[in-house]
């Protein structure tokens, strides 16, 4: 059931504005940069509250706000003020490639690496999917199942809400037909899932490494 709303959900998604006009391009969608920023913060807030909330599902508006009030009334740490800082140039350089009017030019390099994916896949996915929403989001699963639930993991499954927020503006592209619109999204999807699990794997061979080295130390 969860499978098909879904479907459905991003079906509903293609057709919600498939008039002439916007199939034939006449009229650019605007708020595409909100499109792509809002649901990020959105999840990152959920992320957080579901993290530390202890595990409540159900947030009256005062409790809420008193939840919030707690929690940003911590006292905040240097790796905390320096992991701002990088996430702070991530969302600045996701903002300024997001959009009809990209505010910073595409380099070289990714343009031959964009005409490569397109040869080898018919359908390129797109780079902020498999090369950061979706392995950011692997990595960041897999330390909460390991029961971590510092502010990395919380950041990394922020950030790895990148890839299906990205995928569902990709079914919102009207002048592309259905079936590219999906081959896009899987390529997208087992491309991200692999080097998820290859970083995954690095990320877990250095932390046991480390913590190797700490007990010989």
């Amino acid at each position: 059931d969860v499978y098909k709303r879904q479907a459905v959900g991003g079906l509903a998604i293609f057709g919600l504005t498939a008039t002439p006009l916007f199939s034939a391009g006449a009229v650019a969608y605007r708020g595409v940069k909100l499109v792509h920023t809002v649901p990020l913060l959105l999840i990152a807030m959920a992320v957080v509250m579901r993290l530390h909330g202890q595990g409540r599902r159900e947030w009256p508006l005062p409790e809420l706000f008193t939840f919030w009030r707690r929690l940003l009334s911590r006292p905040v740490l240097v790796v905390y003020l320096f992991l701002f800082a990088v996430l702070a140039v991530l969302v600045f350089v996701y903002v300024a490639r997001t959009g009809h009017a990209a505010g910073m030019p595409v380099s070289e390099l990714e343009l031959r690496l964009r005409a490569l994916l397109g040869e080898l896949l018919l359908v390129r996915p797109r780079l902020k999917e498999f090369l950061f929403g979706y392995p950011l989001a692997v990595l960041g699963l897999s330390l909460l199942a390991r029961g971590r639930r510092d502010v990395c993991t919380v950041a990394l499954l922020a950030l790895g809400a990148v890839a299906p927020v990205s995928m569902t503006n990709t079914f919102m592209h009207f002048t592309a037909s259905l079936p590219v619109i999906l081959l896009r999204s899987f390529n997208g999807l087992w491309l991200g899932l692999l080097l998820g699990a290859l970083l995954t794997a690095a990320v877990f061979l250095l932390l046991k490494a480390v913590e190797k080295w700490g007990r010989l130390a």
